[in-house]
């Protein structure tokens, strides 16, 4: 588990060859079996990914069986992920009319890409699939 700083792509991907968190895998675990066995996985050792400008935990492996079965693991959505957000001034949630959700701190909704604006996240009355 690595916690990867906000700037920081995680695999590379047009533009960015170079300077991922995949490649420094790739440079730190040179021996391990993800690495050293054939795999057509563009992105061996990483089981999920991070945006760039995201901080936060990421699962990484050494082995191609482990990588396989933690990935089956986020796809089928059996890992609970908990997001933490550090908010500068007042946090208000104007769209709730719930008064005990908007004073409670705690969020607890499905979020996933806006519907039209693809570059952005809202929140979903439930997870998408896939």
């Amino acid at each position: 588990v690595l916690n990867k700083p906000a700037g920081m792509v995680t695999h590379p991907a047009p533009g960015h060859p170079n300077g991922t968190l995949a490649n420094a895998l790739a440079y730190h675990c040179a021996d391990a079996d993800i690495f050293t066995q054939a795999s057509t996985d563009a992105r061996p050792g990483l089981v999920h990914r991070l945006d760039k400008g995201t901080t936060g935990v990421i699962v990484a492996t050494k082995t191609l069986r482990a990588q396989a079965r933690l990935t089956d693991a986020f796809r089928n959505r059996q890992v609970e992920k908990i997001y933490l957000a550090v908010c500068a001034g007042g946090a208000h949630l104007i769209w709730s009319d719930d008064d005990a959700l908007a004073q409670s701190r705690v969020i607890e909704t499905h979020i996933a890409r806006h519907p039209t604006k693809r570059d952005r996240m809202a929140i979903v009355s439930a997870p998408e699939d896939g």
